[in-house]
Formats: structure tokens, C-alpha cells, sequence
């Protein structure tokens, strides 16, 4: 061994070490913080589209913010509570009576309300938001029409699919000639009782 390489202190030795490392630890510390940062951005997109839809359960975005939860909590030894929760609403979700009885559905959707708060409130806890099940469950704007809206077009589409699959048919009223034939005589008398008479200031010089 060379004699000058003896002759560096331990604290040289560190020194140099840190030297070398330094913007290796450096790029690692970044990625770090960058992986920390990226898992928190996707953490408070789903509170918030599940903050944003809560009045509205069967949107793109409300089902796709429930499916990440589990992926995006996963090895979260804080968010345990947050993942159980997720597992009790899912379960309620698949557990509609199928007794068809309307008292039984009330109490399925109020159970449903309480488990999907108890969702958001350990959701919000878990990302530093101070909200009370009471704001989480009724603090929300949700517009009748929207409600309307959704439930006019659940039934226009129930009733094409129902059409193309030949569950259901068109109605169709059949006329004969005769009818038909009577409906052309009448409508130049029609037309011509509808126009209103010429007037001497309205006849072309």
C-alpha cells in the first residue's frame, strides 16, 4: 500500500467519500421527494373528484377515483383506516336487496350514505382537511335538474337498447289509401283558409 494513502485521516477519508456520493444522494433525495409529491397529487385528486361527485355516484370519474383508492393507499401504513373503509362500501355497493322492496332499498342507500362518509372523513384526516361528517354528507349542491337530467337519459338509453335488442317495438299506425287520398283534397282548402286575403295595398301594381 502506497505510504501516503496511510497517512489520510479517518475524517479525510469521510470528506472525500462525501465528495463522491454527494450528487448520487443528491438525485436520490430528489426522486424521493419527487415519488412523494406524485403520490400526494393523486391522494387529493381522488378526495377531491370523490368530493365533487358525491352527489352524482354513477359518473366516469366518481368510479374511477373509488377503483385507484386501494392502488394508491397501498403500503399507506396511515391510510389502513382509509383502505377498510373502501372495503365496507364496496361490499355494501354489491349487497342491493334484491327483495325489490322500497323499504329495504331506503335503508340500503341510507347505510350506503353513512359508509361512503365515513370514507371521505378518513380520506380527508388522512390528507389534512378539517371537515365533520355533517359537511361531508350535506354540504353539497345538487341541482334538480341534474337529477332530471340523469334520469331522462337512463331511460332514453334503457329504451334504444331495449329497441335494438327486440325486447320492445315502435308503435306503428297503419291508414289506408282512402284516408290518405282524403288528407291530400283537404289541404289546399286548409292552406287556403289559413292565407290571409290580399288587400287592395297589398295587390301588385
Amino acid at each position: 500500500m502506497p505510504e501516503w494513502i496511510t497517512k489520510i485521516s479517518i475524517s479525510d477519508w469521510a470528506m472525500l467519500l462525501a465528495v463522491l456520493l454527494a450528487p448520487v444522494l443528491a438525485v436520490q433525495v430528489q426522486r424521493w421527494i419527487e415519488d412523494y409529491r406524485q403520490k400526494s397529487e393523486r391522494k387529493a385528486w381522488i378526495f377531491k373528484t370523490l368530493m365533487a361527485t358525491r352527489a352524482e355516484g354513477v359518473t366516469r370519474d366518481h368510479v374511477k377515483a373509488l377503483n385507484l383508492i386501494e392502488l394508491e393507499y397501498y403500503n399507506d401504513k396511515k391510510g389502513r383506516r382509509i383502505v377498510e373503509k373502501w372495503k365496507e362500501y364496496l361490499d355494501h355497493l354489491g349487497d342491493f336487496p334484491a327483495s325489490g322492496n322500497e323499504e329495504d332499498a331506503k335503508r340500503w342507500s341510507a347505510r350506503r350514505d353513512d359508509l361512503f362518509t365515513d370514507l371521505l372523513y378518513e380520506m380527508a384526516v388522512r390528507l389534512g382537511y378539517q371537515f365533520d361528517k355533517v359537511v361531508l354528507r350535506k354540504g353539497v349542491y345538487a341541482p334538480q335538474a341534474f337529477s332530471d337530467q340523469e334520469i331522462e337519459e337512463r331511460a332514453i338509453r334503457k329504451g334504444v337498447a331495449q329497441l335494438l335488442y327486440g325486447h320492445s317495438s315502435l308503435p306503428v299506425v297503419l291508414v289506408n289509401e282512402q284516408f290518405l287520398q282524403q288528407v291530400k283534397l283537404q289541404a289546399p282548402e286548409a292552406q287556403a283558409e289559413t292565407k290571409p286575403a290580399l288587400t287592395s295595398k297589398d295587390a301588385p301594381n
